[in-house]
């Protein structure tokens, strides 16, 4: 997310991961049928940052749990993935793979990645074809984008890919804030903000990246939700704008503030102790409503149960 320092950790099976599928399968996992469907939302997903080195960068979708990796790109269309994304399966350790297209209505380009980052190999997949593309050698990463990217680029087995779990310095990626929920954050007495909703790991990841003054305006902000209470440390990668931000536990109470220089990214903000909720705001707004560590936040109920 834009200023979180810790890092994502760690499809199409769209194949499923035949031979890795198989593992899963026997964890209780049931096979997306033939003609379903149901596809993964990418709005959601987290991202990451692909780099074969020399050739191109990619941002991402990462396939991160059972289900993400069994739905991939099904029923996902060129309209959905411009050339510039993909989708990064992370699965685990090195071990022989396969992926197929069930229910994969566009061609696809598939690169299998050993855990050094070396591609060991490539294919370019047909629609809905079930007969497997295996990896021929042990591979951790499958990487998957439009049909032809690869021969576009030039890329192949052999060379280096580079893949980091987090958002680089100087993209101009951006949420899409008309597009996102709103809540009412009222402050005790103090103030109330009307904040857009960031509660999934795309949204959150990227935060107010490149957001500017004109599209927060005083009385609006940013309330990030989570799933448990963690010390949830925030950073301002490519945040354009100087930000006040309030850590709220889970019973409301704000525990950490700070006002965060724009661009930083060597000062650790962190709230010093697990936290639910995190409020960002433009500059100056803490200071003007006399808002302090202690205060309460009342916490709309649409917020309590917030999605996994």
């Amino acid at each position: 997310m834009h200023k979180r320092t810790f890092k994502i950790r760690s499809g199409a099976i769209v194949g499923i991961v035949a031979l890795s599928a198989a593992h899963l399968l026997l964890g209780g996992c049931l096979e997306i049928p033939r003609d379903s469907s149901e596809k993964n939302d990418l709005s959601v997903m987290r991202l990451a940052h692909v780099d074969f080195i020399g050739r191109t960068v990619y941002t991402a979708y990462v396939a991160g749990d059972t289900r993400s990796v069994q739905l991939g790109l099904m029923n996902t269309t060129e309209a959905e993935l411009p050339a510039d994304r993909g989708m990064i399966f992370d699965l685990g350790y090195d071990h022989l793979l396969s992926f197929w297209m069930r229910n994969t209505i566009i061609p696809l380009d598939i690169a299998y990645i050993r855990s050094d980052g070396t591609v060991v190999k490539t294919y370019t997949m047909t629609p809905f074809d079930e007969s497997g593309y295996s990896s021929i050698e042990p591979a951790r990463f499958a990487m998957e984008v439009r049909g032809g990217q690869f021969a576009q680029w030039g890329i192949t087995e052999g060379d280096q890919v580079d893949i980091s779990w987090e958002i680089p310095s100087g993209s101009s990626i951006k949420n899409d804030l008309s597009s996102m929920s709103t809540v009412d954050m009222k402050v005790r007495n103090r103030a109330t903000y009307t904040a857009y909703v960031a509660d999934n790991p795309q949204t959150r990841q990227i935060g107010l990246m490149n957001t500017t003054a004109e599209e927060l305006s005083t009385d609006r902000g940013m309330i990030f939700v989570f799933e448990f209470d963690f010390v949830h440390g925030f950073w301002m990668r490519n945040t354009i704008i100087p930000l006040d931000i309030a850590y709220i536990d889970s019973d409301g109470t704000i525990v950490k503030t700070y006002t965060m220089a724009a661009l930083d990214e060597q000062t650790d903000y962190s709230p010093g102790g697990p936290v639910r909720y995190v409020l960002e705001l433009r500059a100056g707004q803490l200071q003007q409503n006399n808002i302090s560590e202690g205060d309460q936040v009342e916490i709309p109920a649409t917020l309590l149960n917030p999605p996994s």
